[in-house]
């Protein structure tokens, strides 16, 4: 088949233009489901309400009982000539507010070290454009960004301890007054904060694990190696393909690297196989050339170089991935798979073999019981290889369109002669791309109908605390005897739970920052540099050297840690620029409220104030919601050069996916399709992923404290 000029330029040409922004917005795009802005803060309002309620409740004649200590002692109540429950609950109200307040100051520090984070982005990757500056610049530059991803840990620290200091204090609170006076319910709802409380809690000294990574590493620099030995002569344009495939092998090891939820992934997600698969892909892409588009069983024409590479290449990964398969299904099923084609790839080159030394040797017919068991066997394992790399394309934070190598000067037009050869080579390259543009245009359509999906599901979270915020007015206008505080405590504990787990998932992301970027200023950026420094470019695939790929994976692996910062420097940035119209004007009521109280002021005054209180937490609410709404809505309409504001800028990320499906189809449109086999294969692996995600998130608005509290 003839190739029309924007078809070369498809197969050719990777990117159309800002990679950066391709990289960080797809990783960005597939972790915006899970953590959304939104949830971390629509609840403050209601939560404060609820420290309001507290505060209400202090003038309670219910709160002048002093409770008699269990046989352990009290942990977190405090003796105030007695464990009295009206001065517990202002010390309720005051750790509220302290946790709160130490928010506003944290997230300040946060917000002026992500400008800080984002300007030495663009500094390493200055430093990585010019082999002075990396050599002079890059290790530095990796420094400063550990030491900005440090202080950031430091800051979430902060704030978890605050909110887990509440959280002690107002558990240990309620489960006073529910030894107090028992009622038939308490148990159930003592054990669902208690689950809630440890869900919400996070082990400081539990880190990410590198060692996975650091084996996947090792394996991609000796494929390397190994292509380098046994690749053809005048192979640029597969030896692109291998590099990419090697460099994104290594994005996906990250990826799996980093702590994203497990009930919201499919299982095994962490699996070495996956990032296997990723590397391996091409060569199962030229093995498929002997057998796709032939009616002769196998295209022995087209068989000989590229067999006998792929067969070499694969039975390295056979050898090497048997030190890095775990006991779970995925790498059972790739060791299956990678023995078969082990096994066809050496028994098609042992064929070539004997063609080569008999003259007149016949190889076996496309009838032959040979020839059909390896056609049936190879297409059904490379569906299933298809299967799980469209998958492991699918995971949260990861890059539909793969990992990019810098083009090579003076390849262009090699590269654009070879693809429209009628070779292996032009055959597997245009396997390559057809299969990576399908999977990237089924996982980008997955994450933005995921993406509506948990727009519904947050929809259902504004309803509950809608009903949260009823059920403390309720509450606080009865006569307020034991079950009615015990009710606020409980609605109270609910919504600072919301807000401790986004602040956990904060903490644990910044906490594998700093990890993630010492491990790749080790391994990745001090051998690159020290390569410079020799002036030893390295091992080369077709025109990639070593060095070509150490810097891709360093280009690579920045950029994705840069886009999990930013996703969470979102949330905190949207807390800083809302907080002002909700979280402060609130703060002030609370500490009001508190003061009429304690003052004795008559109970009508203090009564106006809380549905004043109860008022503006309703209809910060809805000013959050309608503003997100907002966002979400004008996205859709705005090109992807308009200028954002600071708020309609934390939804570019979605705003500009329609634009990433439309831009990935129109390409996939060029070429000719996939086989149905393999298009059915890729829908498969997306939706393992997609349906993982889905029900992950399901679940965990089902299943949460908040939904709980109000069956």
């Amino acid at each position: 088949m003839a190739l029309n000029q924007r078809q070369v330029e498809v197969l050719t040409r990777r990117e159309d233009f800002d990679v950066v922004g391709r990289i960080s917005g797809e990783s960005k795009a597939s972790l915006s489901s899970q953590y959304r802005w939104e949830n971390i803060v629509l609840p403050a309002p209601v939560a404060l309400n609820a420290l309001g309620a507290c505060a209400v409740a202090t003038g309670s004649q219910k709160a002048n009982i002093t409770f008699a200590p269990p046989k352990e002692g009290f942990k977190y109540l405090s003796d105030f000539a007695g464990f009295r429950l009206q001065a517990n609950l202002s010390k309720c109200v005051d750790l509220g507010r302290f946790a709160f307040m130490e928010t506003e100051k944290q997230i300040g520090k946060i917000n002026m070290l992500s400008g800080a984070f984002n300007g030495t982005f663009e500094n390493i990757l200055e430093a990585l454009s010019d082999p002075e500056g990396a050599k002079r610049l890059l290790r530095r530059e990796m420094e400063t960004w550990n030491h900005a991803s440090s202080d950031c840990l430091n800051s979430s620290k902060e704030i978890d301890g605050k909110f887990g200091d509440w959280i002690n204090h107002a558990s240990e609170l309620h489960q006073a007054c529910a030894t107090a006076e028992p009622t038939s319910e308490d148990q159930q709802v003592l054990k669902d904060i208690e689950l809630a409380v440890a869900g919400a809690s996070i082990d400081y000294q539990q880190n990410i694990s590198t060692g996975q990574l650091e084996k996947c590493l090792e394996a991609a620099t000796e494929a390397f190696k190994r292509a380098s030995d046994g690749s053809p002569k005048d192979w640029d344009a597969v030896g692109r393909q291998v590099v990419e495939k090697l460099t994104d092998s290594l994005s996906t090891a990250l990826n799996q690297a980093m702590p994203t939820p497990s009930a919201s992934k499919p299982k095994d997600s962490n699996d070495p196989a996956y990032s296997q698969v990723v590397r391996d892909l091409i060569y199962w892409e030229l093995l498929s050339t002997a057998f796709v588009g032939t009616t002769d069983g196998i295209a022995w024409d087209k068989a000989g170089q590229a067999t006998t590479f792929a067969a070499k290449m694969l039975a390295h990964s056979q050898k090497s991935f048997g030190s890095l398969a775990s006991s779970s299904g995925p790498s059972q099923q790739y060791r299956s798979a990678l023995d078969s084609a082990c096994r066809i790839g050496n028994g098609i080159a042992a064929e070539l073999e004997q063609a080569g030394k008999s003259i007149g040797y016949t190889a076996p017919s496309k009838d032959s019981e040979t020839v059909k068991s390896w056609q049936r066997d190879f297409l059904s394992n490379y569906a299933t290889v298809i299967t799980m790399n469209a998958t492991a394309k699918s995971f949260q934070g990861s890059i539909a369109n793969g990992s990019p190598v810098p083009s090579q000067r003076d390849t262009s037009a090699t590269e654009a002669a070879q693809v429209q050869a009628k070779t292996a080579q032009a055959q597997a390259v245009l396997e390559s791309v057809k299969i990576r543009l399908h999977i990237a245009s089924e996982a980008l359509a997955a994450t933005r109908e995921t993406y509506q999906n948990s727009t519904g599901i947050l929809a259902e979270h504004q309803g509950r605390l809608n009903q949260v915020n009823a059920k403390l007015e309720r509450l606080k206008n009865s006569s307020l005897e034991m079950n009615a505080i015990k009710g606020i405590l409980v609605q109270a504990i609910v919504t600072m739970v919301e807000i401790k787990t986004e602040i956990v998932n904060l903490v644990q992301f910044f906490n594998a920052i700093p990890v993630a970027i010492r491990f790749v200023t080790e391994k990745y950026v001090n051998p690159y540099v020290e390569a410079i420094k020799a002036g030893n470019d390295g091992d080369s695939v077709g025109p990639y050297s070593m060095l070509d790929f150490q810097q891709s994976c360093i280009f690579n692996s920045t950029t994705i840690i840069r886009s999990y910062f930013s996703t969470f420097a979102d949330s905190t940035s949207m807390w800083a620029r809302l907080s002002q119209m909700s979280v402060t004007p609130m703060l002030r009521m609370v500490d009001e409220l508190l003061s009429f109280a304690s003052m004795g002021m008559d109970s009508r005054m203090i009564s106006r104030k809380a549905n004043e209180t109860q008022e503006f937490s309703r209809r910060a609410i809805d000013e959050i919601s309608r503003k997100a709404k907002d966002v979400r809505t004008n996205m859709k309409f705005l090109a992807p050069s308009t200028k954002l504001t600071s708020l309609q800028g934390q939804s570019k990320t979605i705003g500009n996916m329609e634009t990433r499906v439309s831009e990935t189809n129109e390409k996939k449109r060029t070429l000719p399709s996939v086989s149905p086999e393999i298009a059915t294969a890729i829908s498969s692996g997306v939706e393992n992923s997609k349906i993982a995600t889905q029900k992950g998130l399901r679940t965990e608005a089902d299943e949460s404290l908040l939904a709980k509290s109000l069956a």
